[in-house]
């Protein structure tokens, strides 16, 4: 093992871009969407009406507005960019969800081969769409955790020594650098957290590229690609794709 430079952050930066006109989604790319879901009533009161029944149901269970807002902003949002990747109304989206909470596109949609996989954190949500392949992403904010113990609990034999190598002051982000990629892959599976999370390696050192490095399946691992990288300040967020040569493009929502 190469050593690790202290000074070299852990996770890549990437840049945002606000899109003059929506972006096409071309072949062998993936589009990530950065949305803030603090708005201001007015926004809210726009975007409301695009829920469905169950949804507003769901809205009114929160308690505190802050919350009840947030949601509405992030399902509202979320059915805008979706509308125009299938070209339709947001309001008349449909959505199916796998046994573990997966969403994807249900009703007159169901047939289209579009994939999309969600993820928020405070006031922050990331959207991840590819034309053909499925893909899970994952935001975490950074902060303290125990994480000695998640990581003893959590995370493979190799993952945890790999933690351990890591400086001390860099540990919590190398931390929740592995967790976000073990998160992502398992949404992108669909299993949710009842697939063990030991049963699987990522890589998440500095000085090595994000990658599924093994799993309990001995062939699966080379079938997918992770990247991780930084939203914006005090967050961290990772994706995982089936397939490879994938291009990224990162969009703010400013709709």
């Amino acid at each position: 093992m190469s050593p690790i430079n202290e000074n070299k952050y852990l996770t890549p930066r990437v840049n945002w871009v606000s899109p003059k006109t929506f972006p096409d989604l071309n072949e062998h790319e993936i589009h990530i969407w950065r949305v803030s879901l603090s708005c201001e009533a007015a926004k809210i009161a726009e975007l409301e009406p695009l829920l469905s029944p169950d949804e507003l149901s769901k809205a009114d269970r929160f308690v505190f507005d802050k919350d009840r807002w947030s949601y509405i902003a992030g399902r509202g949002t979320l059915r805008n960019i979706l509308s125009h990747y299938v070209f339709a109304d947001p309001v008349m989206l449909e959505f199916a969800y796998a046994k573990n909470g997966k969403p994807a596109l249900g009703g007159r949609h169901a047939a289209s081969q579009l994939k999309f996989n969600l993820t928020h954190a405070q006031d922050l949500m990331l959207v991840a769409v590819s034309s053909t392949e499925e893909l899970g992403i994952d935001i975490e904010s950074l902060r303290d955790v125990a994480y000695d113990e998640m990581a003893e609990q959590f995370f493979s034999d190799e993952e945890v020594a790999a933690l351990r190598s890591v400086p001390k002051h860099l540990q919590t982000e190398a931390f929740f650098s592995c967790w976000t990629q073990k998160e992502a892959y398992i949404k992108a599976l669909g299993e949710g957290l009842s697939y063990p999370l030991k049963q699987f390696t990522v890589s998440f050192l500095p000085n090595r590229p994000a990658a599924l490095l093994k799993t309990s399946h001995s062939t699966q691992a080379s079938r997918w690609t992770m990247s991780r990288f930084i939203p914006c300040a005090g967050y961290l967020g990772a994706l995982a794709v089936r397939g490879h040569s994938w291009r990224y493009k990162h969009w703010d929502w400013k709709d």
